[in-house]
């Protein structure tokens, strides 16, 4: 796993609009590591908090010093209750994990972000994350993908296509940081800001800049 480093991670928050929001606002970080998202988030605007979710005691520990910031500390996100919502997800989830540890079954970073979506975001509200950009080459055609990861990448495809509305800035094969360094990934990746829609209604804007032009109300009405 790599690290959020701080300027990706003001990117990121940017890329969300946190700047933006002018109402109290309670995101979910659910792989949160060391912090780097939320302290940006936290640092760009006094209104908004943050439900953290990190399983590791020593990044529990440094989490649990930050204003703000309540932590659910399972055994991991898929462990988390469905029942919580939010407006706002930020997120740099790991791009893929193998089968062990906490985890019955292998994981990638598609899979995070379905469950982030699917069960976490409510209707309206936006998910922007850090993605390996394997998912995003296919271009929706995976019948080259093999295994568990066609299922992962088809249910992800599924779900934003029907159900949300997205952009994306590509990145290059690694993180550069003036204050971290570099950092290879071997791969490039993706900032991804998702919109769920409400229900299945489709969408009425021209454009996906007509959408982001402005923060979805339930960020910014009093």
């Amino acid at each position: 796993s790599f690290y959020t480093p701080p300027d990706i991670a003001r990117d990121l928050c940017l890329f969300a609009g946190v700047d933006k929001i002018k109402k109290p606002t309670v995101f979910l970080e659910p792989s949160a590591g060391a912090g780097f998202i939320i302290y940006e988030a936290l640092k760009m605007n006094k209104l908004v908090a943050c439900d953290a979710v990190e399983k590791m005691d020593e990044f529990a520990d440094l989490l649990d010093e930050f204003p703000r910031t309540n932590l659910e500390q399972v055994e991991n996100f898929f462990a988390l209750s469905d029942d919580l919502k939010y407006n706002l997800i930020l997120m740099n989830p790991p791009f893929s994990l193998k089968a062990g540890h906490s985890l019955k079954n292998p994981a990638y970073d598609t899979d995070f972000i379905y469950k982030a979506v699917y069960h976490h975001l409510n209707d309206g509200g936006i998910c922007t994350a850090l993605m390996s950009n394997s998912y995003w080459n296919y271009d929706g055609d995976f019948s080259t993908v093999r295994g568990y990861k066609r299922k992962s990448y088809e249910r992800l495809y599924e779900l934003l296509e029907r159900h949300c509305h997205y952009n994306i800035i590509r990145y290059d094969s690694g993180f550069k940081s003036e204050i971290m360094g570099e950092m290879r990934t071997g791969v490039g990746m993706v900032l991804v800001r998702i919109f769920r829609l409400e229900g299945t209604r489709i969408m009425s804007w021209k454009t996906i800049e007509d959408i982001f032009g402005d923060l979805p109300k339930v960020l910014v009405d009093e």
